[in-house]
C-alpha cells in the first residue's frame, strides 16, 4: 500500500495534502482498490457509474464507439491518472465510454460526492481537495481541447507534428515514448493506420523524426513547427 500512497501523493488531486492525512482521506472517500487482467473491461459503455477511478499501476484506454460500432481511443492513461471524474461531476449515470485495461492494472475508485462535499467530520483537508478537483477538471478540459485540435487539422503531417510536439512539450529531451501502439495512435488521431505509417516514414526521410515502435526522437523540432 505504501507504493500506492506514493503515487497518490504525487497527483495534483492530493497536492498540499500531508502524507499522514492521506489514509484518513481515502477512508472518507470510500476508496476501493480493484485489480484487472490485461484486456479486461474496467467500465463498460452503458454501465452504471458512481465513482471515478485512479490508475495505480499498468495502463488503461478510454474507448468510444461510433454509430457503426468502430472504436476510437479517446485517451491512454497510466499510473497517477484519473478517469470518469468529468462524468460524475456532470451527474452522468450511465457511462458513454468503455475503459479497457491494456495491461494488468490496479485501479482505485473514489466517491466523487465525498470529494466535493464537506463531511460530517469537518475534515480540514476538504477545502484543499475541492480546490484540487476543480484544477483537475480544468486540466481534463484542456486535454480534450488538444484532442479536438488534432482532429481539426487537415493534413496527416499536421496531426502527427502537433501530437509529437505536445508530447515533447517544453522539455529539452527530444526522445519520448508515446502511450500507444501504431494502430492505437491511428485510432487516437482518427486516421487510417496505413496512411499514417507512410507519412511517418516520409517524415523520417525528411529528417524530422526517428522512431521505433512507440519510441520517437525529434530530430528537427523547428521543422515540425513549420508543418503546422
Amino acid at each position: 500500500m505504501n507504493k500506492d500512497l506514493d503515487i497518490l501523493l504525487k497527483m495534483s488531486l492530493f497536492d498540499g495534502i500531508k502524507p499522514q492525512e492521506l489514509t484518513a482521506i481515502l477512508n472518507c472517500l470510500q476508496a476501493k482498490k480493484k485489480h484487472y487482467q490485461k484486456n479486461e473491461m474496467v467500465t463498460v459503455s452503458g454501465g452504471d457509474i458512481q465513482n471515478f477511478g485512479v490508475v495505480l499501476s499498468g495502463s488503461v484506454q478510454i474507448l468510444k464507439d461510433d454509430a457503426t460500432g468502430r472504436q476510437t481511443i479517446l485517451a491512454a492513461l497510466g499510473a497517477g491518472e484519473t478517469f470518469a471524474e468529468v462524468l460524475v461531476c456532470a451527474g452522468v449515470k450511465k457511462s458513454p465510454v468503455t475503459v479497457l485495461a491494456v495491461t494488468e492494472a490496479d485501479v482505485l475508485f473514489l466517491n466523487y460526492a465525498h470529494v466535493v462535499r464537506t463531511c460530517t467530520s469537518a475534515c480540514a483537508f476538504h477545502s484543499t481537495l475541492i480546490s484540487n478537483m476543480l484544477k483537475l477538471l480544468a486540466q481534463k478540459n484542456l486535454a480534450m481541447n488538444s484532442k479536438i485540435s488534432y482532429l481539426l487539422l487537415k493534413s496527416m503531417r499536421q496531426k502527427l507534428a502537433a501530437y509529437l510536439l505536445e508530447q515533447c512539450g517544453t522539455s529539452q529531451n527530444t526522445e519520448l515514448s508515446i502511450p500507444f501502439s501504431r494502430s492505437g495512435l491511428a485510432d487516437f488521431l482518427n486516421v487510417d493506420r496505413s496512411a499514417m505509417s507512410r507519412e511517418l516514414s516520409r517524415m523520417r526521410d525528411d529528417g524530422l523524426i526517428e522512431f521505433e515502435k512507440s519510441r520517437f526522437k525529434i530530430i528537427d523540432k523547428d521543422g515540425l513547427y513549420l508543418c503546422l
